[in-house]
């Protein structure tokens, strides 16, 4: 009998103890939450919201870092050599970032050096210009356009940014040739768009929500696949008669590829948490962004699918990928 109960007692202590065990201790420290863009930006804001929700759940400071230039590639190789812990983490934006494998001098690899953690975020993608540009609609854009080759400038986050590819197949389709001016960022595109420096963009409907409120921009076309209910008038590209031109924002979060598969799969699961919460669906859907319920496989298979598409436009506008 004693030895039965004596059995029976341990195999309890062995169990308790792999519960015990599976309980994994993260954060230990402070976390910190890369924005390779500038403050102000959608991926900012959404880095922020997370960081404050998870500084709460976590009970360790989430701490914000903007490290930004040559179109994300700083604050992304500033992850990726990072030690693999999970304590270090890039708020990454598609499909921009995965063009840093194709046109960052620095070889960063976002496919092999970085792993997949949580999609938190979609926005439709939309073309708009400067309100001071005598156009009307789109075709009236593509008309001026037409008859200025390469006076109308529009503005990107950098050489191969989603704003960049997105503009180089709207030409390749419209046939019209535009001049491309680079900037560190959405808030600084807008600010030139304000001024009457810029004359058109190809971003975020978060970015484009806030210029026409304040009367700076109008948007002549959704470049995606459907209408968006707060601007319902303003057409698709395919309703335009450009179809294949669909081009979606959205912001996840990246750890270094070597992070255990255990912290990875954890932090996944916090962030999960954290957005099913209905005060952070309403402050990401009060700045135009989408939640998400996509998991890590579905988030790998977005991947798949962002990087693909890239190579294809890559190719069809000619840009010579950098390394």
């Amino acid at each position: 009998m004693f030895g039965r109960a004596s059995a029976f007692v341990a195999a309890v202590l062995i169990v308790s103890i792999g519960n015990a065990e599976s309980q994994i201790a993260f954060p230990t420290k402070p976390v910190t939450l890369v924005v390779p863009y500038s403050a102000g930006a959608s991926t900012d804001i959404v880095g922020r919201m997370l960081a404050s929700s998870l500084s709460e759940k976590w009970k360790q400071p989430v701490v914000v870092a903007n490290r930004v230039g040559a179109s994300g590639s700083i604050g992304i190789n500033s992850v990726i050599r990072s030690e693999p812990d999970g304590h270090t983490l890039v708020v990454f934006t598609g499909p921009t970032d995965l063009s840093t494998e194709y046109f960052s001098p620095t070889g960063t690899n976002t496919e092999t050096d970085l792993t997949p953690v949580a999609l938190v975020a979609k926005t439709p993608v939309v073309l708009m210009v400067r309100s001071g540009l005598n156009v009307g609609d789109f075709e009236s854009f593509v008309r001026l356009a037409r008859s200025k080759p390469g006076d109308l400038t529009f503005g990107s986050q950098g050489y191969g940014s989603l704003a960049h590819l997105a503009f180089e197949q709207v030409m390749s389709k419209t046939n019209i040739k535009m001049l491309l001016v680079p900037y560190k960022g959405a808030a600084d595109i807008s600010n030139a768009m304000i001024g009457g420096f810029l004359d058109a963009y190809i971003g975020s409907f978060t970015t484009a929500r806030t210029m026409l409120e304040g009367g700076h921009a109008r948007v002549l076309a959704v470049v995606g696949g459907g209408r968006i209910p707060a601007i319902p008038d303003v057409p698709t590209m395919a309703e335009l008669g450009y179809p294949g031109t669909n081009w979606d924002a959205w912001i996840g979060i990246m750890a270094p590829s070597k992070t255990p598969p255990d912290i990875v799969e954890k932090i996944s699961a916090d962030i999960a948490g954290a957005l099913s919460v209905e005060g952070m669906h309403q402050q990401i859907s009060k700045i135009g962004l989408q939640n998400t319920t996509a998991d890590r496989s579905q988030f790998q298979s977005l991947l798949v699918a962002e990087r693909a598409k890239l190579a294809e436009t890559i190719k069809a506008a000619g840009l010579t990928p950098q390394k």
